[in-house]
């Protein structure tokens, strides 16, 4: 077929391959220089620092080293088997004696031993003089006057020994007695045999050096000898003059330098109080090692990728155009008029856009196939029903020559039909003026029926008011009753406290006549008790008069009380009786409310009907009125139909042609339809 037989390379899933490996061989290309390009900076100076980082930490490390041995000295310039004969020899202003001198001599030379092989010397300077030292007598008599005079601690730079020709650093601590200076320890130091383990720690299995220069850029201190005291970077021969001037005025930092032809990355740092430079340094092939191992890898592991990716997206390209490769050979058939063709049911079954397509082009196939046929039935029907038309032409006409004369007829009824609306049409407006007079009845009633609810609600609230009123008055009737019924209990309380007071103002009197009695007995004595006595008999028979008036107080009350509970709950029972009443009469009015809003929907609902029907009548009379009109229209073109019967029968005659020539082309299209394979 055509698309078999297409150019490989001008066909989609080649497209997708290209496409989709220049998007990915780009960005791979990209990102291995931009990781070439950062990793080479940032390993670069990452190395760079670490570099530095050791010179800076070897530099500490020899300070340190040395400010021990700081220490070292001023603690034996401090020591009493020191500092005692220097005192008495200066008191006395002479030497220190023999036997003084042995005794440092022989401390000064175990300090030496202690020292292994730090020290190349140790002595006492007395008056600008040795006198003493720690390697038997060998230096004694040597003269320094600023050595012997110095009043500070002092450190003199490294330099080549007088005795070894090796570098020495020496520091000089002095000797004093109540700030009184009496001679100076001095120590040469070996400086090979301080910086030993410092400058060869981890420079093997990091592939760097170190090397220590002194202030005017000779080496003083290497792992390899040939160099100490022999490589001056100042020396124009050696051609670092301007590396070792960038030093001098940086102090620390990271250069580069060629030596014997080979290429170096240095880091330096500088010791200001001992005057030397620390130089750490690597080949710079060995600097960039870790960085070309990385670019090395970046390119493998993106040449590896290209290999493989080209691969995988030609597989997943051939999956992905395979179902559109079958929907377009289904495709080229269909347009050849096969309506055969089906997709198959895995490419149905797929859930990406793939799927979506082979549905709709199966759905296509299915509708097309549906038509096709449908149309070929049709083409059928068309045929059948032009032949049908055909002799149905001839007949109509015949019947439209029976028709003109039929319509003459019609015309002499179409006018007596219109005189008879006319009639019908006087009687609707009678009926039309009866049904106007029963709306406004109607309409009448409904408002009445409004204001007989509102009536209604207003008594009902009335009752509703009422009964509120009335359960507040029996409330407080019951309150009252209560008040009253406490009232009588109280009464009853007051007369029997009138009743004890009675008895205590009776035997008060006897007591009181007692009292008299006695007191007449007494005589003379007994004459102003007598007086006391008849007085509180005189108080009680008073307090018993007034108790009795009390009496008859409370028994009067008590009878009120009586009377009145007895008529509180005759209110009670009254207003019990009018609650219910008023109850009685709110229900009924709710009875009386239910009916009249049923009176109410029934007076709306006939208020409605008669509308309707009012607006009926009037359409019916406007339709009645359009009849008349149309039937008049009628009588007057019934004639006119006449004439177009005529009209008709020529146009019949058309059809018929027409009808033959469609038969003609419905056969034609069955043709067409048989070129499909359905």
């Amino acid at each position: 077929m055509r698309i078999k037989g297409a150019i490989k390379f001008r066909g989609l899933s080649w497209k997708i391959f290209m496409v989709s490996v220049l998007c990915m061989l780009i960005p791979m290309l990209i990102s291995l220089f931009i990781a070439s390009y950062f990793s080479e900076k940032y390993l670069g100076n990452s190395a760079s620092n670490s570099l530095l980082n050791i010179a800076v930490e070897k530099t500490n490390q020899i300070e340190l080293a040395l400010s021990d041995l700081e220490k070292q000295a001023q603690s034996i310039a401090i020591q009493p088997s020191i500092v005692d004969p220097l005192t008495e020899a200066a008191i006395n202003s002479t030497n220190p004696i023999g036997t003084d001198v042995e005794k440092i001599s022989k401390n000064l030379q175990n300090n030496f031993n202690l020292s292994n092989g730090l020290f190349e010397n140790i002595f006492l300077m007395y008056k600008n003089k040795d006198i003493a030292d720690g390697i038997g007598g060998k230096s004694v008599g040597w003269e320094n006057e600023t050595m012997g005079s110095t009043d500070k601690l002092l450190i003199r730079e490294a330099k080549a020994s007088p005795t070894t020709g090796r570098p020495v650093i020496t520091i000089v601590t002095p000797v004093k007695n109540n700030e009184k200076h009496l001679g100076t320890i001095a120590m040469a130091i070996e400086l090979n045999n301080v910086s030993k383990n410092i400058i060869d720690s981890n420079s093997s299995k990091n592939d760097f050096k170190t090397l220590i220069l002194n202030s005017e850029g000779l080496v003083i201190s290497s792992i390899d000898q040939k160099q100490v005291l022999s490589l001056n970077f100042q020396d124009k021969a050696v051609g670092l003059q301007d590396f070792y001037n960038t030093i001098k005025s940086n102090k620390s930092g990271i250069g580069n330098f060629t030596l014997d032809g080979n290429k170096y990355i240095a880091a330096y740092s500088n010791s200001d109080k001992y005057g030397m430079y620390i130089l750490t340094y690597k080949p710079v092939s060995a600097h960039m090692e870790m960085i070309d191992n990385l670019k090395l890898i970046l390119f493998g592991v993106i040449l590896i990728s290209i290999i493989l990716a080209p691969i995988i997206i030609y597989l997943l390209t051939r999956k992905m155009t395979k179902p559109i490769l079958a929907a377009a050979n289904q495709a080229e058939r269909l347009a050849n008029g096969d309506l055969t063709v089906y997709i198959p049911e895995a490419s149905l079954k797929r859930k990406d856009e793939l799927g979506m397509l082979a549905n709709s082009f199966s759905a296509m196939i299915k509708n097309f196939k549906t038509i096709i046929t449908q149309i070929n039935e049709t083409s059928d029907k068309v045929a059948a029903s032009s032949q049908e038309l055909y002799a149905s032409g001839e007949q109509v006409g015949t019947a439209a020559e029976d028709v003109g004369n039929t319509i003459l007829g019609i015309s002499t009824g179409a006018e007596e039909q219109s005189a008879n609306i006319d009639s019908a049409l006087s009687n609707l407006k009678n009926l039309i003026n009866h049904i106007n007079e029963v709306n406004t009845s109607t309409h009448n009633m409904q408002k009445t029926t409004v204001h007989m609810i509102d009536d209604i609600t207003r008594g009902s609230k009335t009752a509703s008011e009422s009964i509120n009123s009335i359960n507040n008055l029996k409330a407080d009737t019951e309150g009252v009753s209560k008040v009253i019924f406490n009232l009588g209990n109280t009464s009853n309380q007051i007369g029997q406290i009138i009743e004890l007071i009675t008895g205590i103002a009776e035997q008060t009197n006897l007591l009181a006549l007692n009292a008299a009695i006695e007191a007449a007995r007494a005589g003379e004595a007994g004459r102003g008790f007598s007086v006391v006595a008849d007085e509180i008999r005189k108080l009680a028979e008073e307090s018993a008069d007034a108790s009795g008036r009390i009496a008859k107080l409370i028994v009067e009350v008590r009878s009120g009380v009586d009377t009145a509970v007895t008529k509180m709950d005759s209110s009670i029972k009254s207003v019990n009786s009018s609650v219910k009443a008023i109850q009685e009469n709110g229900d009924t009015f709710s009875v009386i409310f239910g009916q009249a809003e049923q009176l109410k929907d029934i007076v709306a609902n006939v208020t409605e009907s008669v509308k309707i029907m009012t607006e009926s009548s009037h359409d019916f009379e406007h339709t009645m009125q359009q009849i008349n009109e149309t039937s008049h229209e009628f009588a007057a073109n019934a004639e006119g139909v006449s004439a177009a019967s005529e009209e008709q029968i020529a146009l019949t005659e058309e059809i018929v042609s027409s009808s033959k020539a469609m038969a003609e082309m419905s056969e034609e299209l069955s043709g067409l339809i048989k070129n499909f394979k359905l």
